[in-house]
């Protein structure tokens, strides 16, 4: 078998096109992969941060700042333990839900109380 470019021309004109076509059609497929279905532009479509200057409607919707909360992403704080017994877990453990929500509301009562006061 030739060595280096040479191989491609030893194949008849059809397998040469053939194959042309294929990598032009997993290449295209994979830039479109990349266009599309970015993670970054999938988060600015389900997200609407509260820092676009919207009015106090907007500032209802989740914050971006707070959807790694929902998404149960964590920066861990400790090294990482292979075993844990139930008192220890018991003693720790609070559901993230939970908190999120609890810090939702105490947000969400603030933005709706200032709606209510801006009522004549």
């Amino acid at each position: 078998m030739p060595r280096g470019a040479d191989w491609i021309h030893g194949l008849p004109k059809g397998v040469r096109i053939y194959i042309l076509a294929v990598a032009g059609i997993a290449l295209v497929s994979v830039v479109g992969l990349l266009i599309f279905y970015s993670p970054h532009k999938q988060l600015e479509k389900k997200v609407l941060t509260s820092n676009d200057g919207g009015t106090v409607y907007t500032r209802l919707l989740l914050p971006q700042e707070k959807t790694g909360l929902i998404a149960n992403e964590h920066v861990p704080l400790r090294s990482r333990r292979e075993q844990w017994t139930g008192e220890q877990v018991k003693r720790y453990w609070i559901p993230p839900q939970s908190i999120v929500l609890e810090l939702l509301k105490e947000e969400n009562h603030a933005l709706l109380e200032e709606i209510f006061d801006s009522v004549p």
